[in-house]
């Protein structure tokens, strides 16, 4: 079993006598890659802060797109994050309830969204801002699941020769044949239709 190291223990790689030292932030990212992204926001940060104590007369411009590297590279990480992010994954039987109805769903449609079982194009905008808002994630993380394809549950297994098709359903297919009451489903219908 591996120890794990503290990140403040990993800092004390990344000097060279008082010099940050860009090998070993690489070398450091590389061999630590649980703390990368906080080595680079360390690196990035301490540049800026010795340019602006007056370390030196002038930028240089090497250090500089180092730092320019630095920062792009950590918000691709922080962005691939976002975008390869299941707010589904986390969710437990209780947050899935909690979830529902702060949408005004039932859970069989939270599902049915969550496995990709409806039709993008038939689901209201305001579906998947309240969604987005009730997971605490970007709208465009609900976007991204609405449009991926048809998923199945990991458990699922199956018999036949072939894999089976997933069929999508529109939206108020789904609101009509779900356990919701009539307020709901008529407001869910209503903004389907737009």
């Amino acid at each position: 079993m591996s120890k794990r190291i503290d990140f403040e223990d990993v800092v004390d790689e990344l000097f060279v006598g008082d010099e940050l030292d860009m090998v070993a932030v690489r070398a450091a990212t590389a061999r630590h890659p649980e703390h990368a992204g906080a080595i680079r926001a360390f690196a990035a940060e301490w540049l800026l802060v010795e340019d602006a104590e007056g370390r030196e007369s002038e930028p240089d411009p090497e250090q500089m797109k180092r730092v320019a590297s630095l920062g792009t590279s950590r918000m691709m990480d922080a962005l691939w994050r976002l975008q390869n992010e299941d707010p589904f994954q986390r969710l437990t039987p209780q947050d899935r309830r909690r979830v529902a109805k702060e949408v005004g769903i039932d859970s069989r449609i939270l599902l049915k969204f969550e496995r990709s079982l409806i039709e993008p194009d038939t689901i209201p905008a305001s579906f998947k801002s309240k969604l987005a808002v009730a997971l605490h994630v970007p709208a465009g993380v609900i976007q991204a699941r609405a449009n991926a394809g048809p998923r199945w549950a990991r458990s699922t297994r199956y018999k036949a020769d072939e894999t089976p098709t997933a069929v999508r359903e529109s939206f108020t297919d789904a609101i009509q044949t779900s356990a919701l009451d009539d307020d709901l489903k008529r407001y869910w219908l209503k903004e389907a239709e737009g």
